[in-house]
């Protein structure tokens, strides 16, 4: 009787040392979480009209790879007033994916503006920090 419960905890002590690697992988394994960050934005002229009312916007997104993100972006200006980006995919081929955008005509008055960027995937959603930014002769700075 004591020779059969020995082996039985045995087998139970090997099947669960076996059992274990497998689960701790499996959750290694499910991803990253899905962040969204803006590295630069900044006044410009894009479209070639001569005036720097533009902003190229870029930065990274992290997500599991090979994966499509949706992802819009809010350009909140001095006024308080704000502009949203349609949504767009951005696709992520490795773990990190560089992203760039446009935003044209969208810097008309003097002062701080400030982007901020939204990311989807999956159920998951991302908000990037706020990115502050002044045009030239602009305020001396957000209040």
């Amino acid at each position: 009787m004591k020779k059969n419960v020995l082996l039985t905890l045995t087998a139970i002590i090997l099947i669960s040392m076996l059992i274990s690697p497998i689960i701790a992988y499996a959750g290694e394994a499910q991803g990253q979480a899905l962040t969204i960050t803006i590295s630069e934005a900044y006044p410009a002229d894009l479209d070639g009209d001569g005036v720097e009312d533009d902003v190229p916007v870029t930065g990274i997104i992290s997500v599991e790879p090979n994966s499509e993100v949706d992802v819009y972006f809010v350009l909140t200006l001095p006024d308080g007033s704000k502009i949203t980006t349609e949504t767009f995919g951005v696709y992520v081929q490795g773990a990190r994916s560089k992203y760039e955008i446009e935003l044209k005509d969208v810097l008309s008055l003097p002062g701080w503006y400030v982007i901020q960027g939204y990311a989807q995937y999956m159920g998951e959603y991302a908000i990037s920090n706020p990115y502050p930014f002044d045009p030239e002769g602009g305020t001396p700075g957000p209040l």
